[in-house]
């Protein structure tokens, strides 16, 4: 199903991509022709996304957190989060989506988890990641359901539609530390244990590449969320 049929408003309409990160869902819905409000509070991250958007005239990099976008009262047509609601106060962002999306407004959020089964390189990658980033297994341990979480950020009534979508990603070496790298459990720029990591995946990648590239196997978790009355995203 295309993006623009899974947001349930068509461009140029105004999005808010809360916890925007890198830039990665940011980057698909400019490519749509959405105007986008890039809510990031961590700047290491939001710089990373303004070197790659910032000449795009539907871009606005905003500097704050869910829980206090700082966007006007209903600005928005519809909120995206990718990946990054379990670090919200949902009670907070509950407050805060309703103050700044416009009637008939609603949420996307997205989840990716890769699919290891049938896959020697993905069952190699989570092998080094376990054992390199505690971090990493106490998420794979502690995994919140997405569900719940939407249902939490949203106001009672909401109707919540979740489904589950499969797709591969084909990077080069830079572009598998790089899709590390972006992750929230990943270590820092300068930590001898992110040059640990760098080292690993170098090794893995020459194990399983292919034509200059490994393929990484994901499920991703789509779910919209339409408040009572709304008509904006919809299943």
């Amino acid at each position: 199903m295309p993006l623009t049929a899974i947001v349930g408003v068509a461009p140029p309409a105004e999005i808010a991509d809360i916890g925007s990160g890198t830039g990665i869902l940011t980057g698909s819905l400019l490519g749509l022709g959405y105007h986008v409000y890039a809510v990031e509070p961590n700047e290491a991250m939001r710089l990373v996304a303004d070197r790659v958007h910032l000449g795009h005239r539907g871009y606005r990099s905003v500097a704050a957190a869910a829980e206090r976008t700082g966007l006007p009262d209903q600005s928005v047509d519809a909120i995206t989060v990718g990946q990054s609601l379990h670090w919200f106060d949902l009670a907070q962002v509950r407050v805060e989506f309703a103050r700044i999306l416009r009637p008939g407004g609603g949420l996307l959020a997205l989840w990716n988890e890769m699919r290891c089964r049938n896959c020697a390189f993905c069952q190699a990658l989570e092998g080094v990641l376990i054992s390199l980033l505690p971090a990493y297994a106490a998420a794979r341990a502690q995994a919140p359901d997405p569900v719940e979480l939407v249902t939490a950020a949203m106001p009672p009534g909401t109707s919540i539609h979740p489904s589950h979508l499969r797709h591969e990603q084909h990077v080069t070496e830079e572009g598998l530390w790089h899709r590390i790298h972006s992750t929230s459990y990943a270590p820092e720029r300068g930590d001898p244990l992110a040059e640990q990591l760098r080292h690993a995946l170098a090794v893995l990648f020459r194990e399983h590449a292919a034509d200059g590239l490994v393929t990484l196997h994901y499920t991703t978790t789509v779910i919209t969320a339409v408040p009572p009355g709304s008509k904006g995203v919809r299943p």
